[in-house]
């Protein structure tokens, strides 16, 4: 059994979260490309997808 005095839990979640939120820009980015095609008669020139961290933060 671990010894809970020395897990450290913010510790811990801010790492879980930081290698979640890497991920969801690859993310969006393949799934605004699956909607440019659904949504384009399959056409995958509709847009570009020039995504950045403070695009996201203002949606």
């Amino acid at each position: 059994m671990p010894n809970h005095a020395n897990i450290n839990v913010p510790n811990l979640y801010d790492n879980w979260t930081y290698q979640v939120m890497l991920n969801v820009p690859t993310f969006v980015r393949s799934e605004v490309q699956h909607l440019v095609i659904l949504y384009n008669k399959g056409q995958t020139t509709a847009a570009t997808d020039n995504l950045s961290w403070p695009i996201f933060l203002d949606l």
